[in-house]
């Protein structure tokens, strides 16, 4: 089971305004999130946040907290009437980059109330903000187990992830990606290699972002689009060919057959359907980064719906 957690920027900047006081002590947040659950994965979303007020804990130091539970009732109530998750975070000032004993049994005190009130085999969830922002986690199971969040992601102006020491990333040993470390880093190569990528739409503009990011070593590429490849398309498809209009070849085809022919390691997945079909819409969800490169104005809705 790979669980991600996922939150926007502004919900990770309120975040860390309440954990981070500048008193050098922990503090606590909880938060009510949506489910997806698709192919042995669980992706959270945090939908709302309730901060602890500082004057409901009892005990408040560097290292250890305690909280009174009246806010947690109606949380798990809620939680189990709409089938959210509930995720607890809190902050870690010295900058301990674990969970602690301490941690360790208040989420078995919390997580056995919430799977005592909701009955479910779905997970839930605790985090750990550090000073710097950077955040780690783990689901909460049935019977009290707990796996390690995978991802978390947080998508604001920048994109941050921070993953568990074991997530894979694409082979980057090949001397095909020699010029790319020396451009964009180690690190940055790695960490493109390590996503799942969504592009929507693959003519003018999508095929060019399609092979930008597989020569730069992404390491899964999912690509929608129903549409097939005409003459009047030659001029702007990248990889196409007289051939693929005059049989009517699929833009996805085309696209994947150019991804697989350079052989630098980025996996390839295609949809010839509709973004709105409700199958594409949830697959496309799963992803890390979508590029939206469609032209239709349908699409475009489903893909900022703010």
């Amino acid at each position: 089971m790979r669980i991600t957690l996922r939150l926007t920027g502004r919900q990770h900047g309120e975040l860390r305004k309440h954990l981070y006081r500048g008193d050098g002590r922990e503090a606590v947040s909880l938060a009510l999130c949506g489910r997806r659950v698709a192919n042995g994965e669980q992706t959270l979303l945090v939908h709302q946040l309730v901060h602890v007020p500082l004057d409901q804990c009892a005990v408040r130091t560097p290292t250890r907290i305690t909280w009174t539970t009246d806010l947690v009732g109606p949380l798990i109530e809620e939680a189990g009437s709409k089938g959210l998750a509930l995720l607890k975070v809190h902050s870690h000032p010295g900058g301990f980059d674990r969970f602690s004993t301490c941690d360790d049994q208040a989420d078995r005190e919390l997580f056995e109330s919430v799977f005592g009130w909701i009955d479910s085999d779905l997970c839930h969830g605790s985090a750990v903000m550090l000073p710097d922002g950077r955040m780690f986690g783990r689901a909460a199971l049935p019977g009290m187990e707990f796996l390690p969040m995978a991802r978390i992601a947080v998508a604001g102006d920048d994109l941050r992830f921070w993953d568990a020491p074991s997530i894979p990333s694409s082979s980057l040993d090949d001397k095909a990606f020699f010029r790319n470390r020396q451009l964009f880093g180690e690190g940055t190569i790695r960490r493109l290699g390590a996503l799942s990528i969504a592009v929507i739409g693959c003519s003018g503009t999508g095929s060019i972002v399609i092979e930008q990011l597989a020569r730069l070593g992404a390491g899964h590429l999912l690509i929608v689009d129903f549409d097939h490849a005409e003459e009047k398309n030659l001029n702007r498809i990248v990889n196409s060919g007289r051939e693929d209009a005059t049989s009517g070849r699929l833009k996805v085809d085309i696209a994947e057959r150019a991804i697989r022919w350079m052989g630098l390691g980025t996996t390839v997945e295609i949809l010839a359907e509709h973004l709105v079909h409700p199958d594409v819409i949830r697959r496309v969800a799963s992803a890390d980064v979508l590029f939206g490169c469609t032209d239709s104005v349908e699409a475009r809705h489903v893909l900022n719906p703010c």
